[in-house]
């Protein structure tokens, strides 16, 4: 992509789960941020926690992955209707981790990333 950043005029990096540099290299080139569930997990999602604050808002996409990187099973304790599976109800915890993360009211979050989605979509 860096070569040729004129191929990908509008891509989502699915699943972030990377390191600084790379969030950065991948805003420079225009891509907007997939969050998962791994932002809620405590052990795994703390460095992504850390570093999604350098992500402005407007490139931001929740995602559930689903079935996979749900968010941690002691947060949806007796929610789960199918055990270790992720589902798209899922996502009011991705949100609220992200908003935790970002310091920002979860109905920020909410509607950024919908109009993010919208907008990216063309819905």
């Amino acid at each position: 992509m860096r070569q040729h950043p004129e191929l990908c005029t509008r891509a989502i990096v699915h699943c972030f789960t990377g390191s600084l540099d790379a969030l950065k290299a991948y805003l420079d080139l225009g891509l907007y941020i997939g969050i998962t569930g791994w932002i809620c997990d405590k052990k795994r999602g703390v460095r992504l926690r850390e570093i999604i604050r350098y992500a402005p808002i407007d490139r931001l996409m929740i995602e559930t992955d689903a079935p996979y990187l749900m968010p941690h099973r002691d947060q949806l304790k007796n929610k789960m209707t199918h055990k270790n599976r992720n589902e798209p109800w899922t996502l009011n915890y991705t949100a609220q981790a992200l908003a935790d993360s970002l310091e920002l009211d979860i109905e920020v979050v909410h509607k950024k990333t919908r109009d993010t989605a919208v907008d990216f979509f063309n819905l």
